[in-house]
């Protein structure tokens, strides 16, 4: 699940006039306003029953529920327990799908609402499981001028997924990245460990279709 704020320029308004702070406020105030309001658009998106599909369905198992519980357990009576249990939920399970944040959601008697605020406000937290074989692509400025751009949207458009998601077959998953320091082989693309330099749109099907034979091979 995730949500494009740009789109709801209506409730930005809606909910700060609310919220009665359209003055000056600090970066304190900014964050929890933003992660306040993530809860709001998500409420509202409860109310209306708009039901986001994931990209692939959840395959949690028994020992990783037991595991999570034994981490809300753990943490339940801290103060700001909420961080914590989602950093070592999301190392038990390796992502964060709506299904482990209403576990967590309950186990700490909190709304749904804040879990995912917190979630989708930090980068560290993934709502989409990573794939088999993990495609980066750089976009530091060197490779940004040079087209990562176009690498990027390649990829999107040939695996039909957007950045952060992976295939429904959890072959590929794709990520943009800061610069990866080898700005002379701009622009750049990992799978995996292996480094791709140079990299043109055109390059693309060759190297996919070339992970594609091993994943056949492998299933034989």
């Amino acid at each position: 699940m995730s949500l494009d704020l740009s789109e709801k320029r209506g409730e930005w308004v809606s909910f700060f006039q609310g919220e009665k702070c359209f003055g000056m406020i600090n970066f304190s105030q900014a964050y929890f306003l933003v992660v306040k309001f993530r809860g709001f658009v998500l409420k509202r998106m409860e109310e209306k029953e708009m039901k986001v599909k994931p990209v692939m369905p959840f395959k949690g198992t028994k020992m990783q529920e037991t595991k999570l519980m034994e981490i809300i357990h753990r943490h339940q009576d801290e103060p700001g327990a909420l961080m914590p249990v989602l950093q070592e939920a999301q190392e038990v399970y390796g992502y964060l799908p709506i299904e482990v944040q209403t576990m967590i959601a309950e186990g700490l008697n909190l709304p749904l609402s804040e879990v995912y605020g917190v979630a989708t406000f930090y980068s560290q937290f993934s709502l989409n499981p990573k794939g088999e074989h993990r495609i980066s692509v750089c976009m530091g400025t060197a490779c940004y001028v040079k087209g990562a751009d176009k690498i990027l949207e390649g990829l999107t458009e040939r695996l039909g997924i957007g950045v952060g998601e992976c295939t429904p077959d959890g072959l590929f998953s794709i990520d943009s990245t800061r610069c990866v320091g080898a700005c002379g082989l701009a622009p750049v693309m990992m799978i995996d460990d292996d480094v791709y330099g140079r990299m043109t749109v055109e390059q693309l099907d060759e190297i996919l279709d070339k992970y594609k034979e091993k994943y056949k091979t492998k299933k034989k």
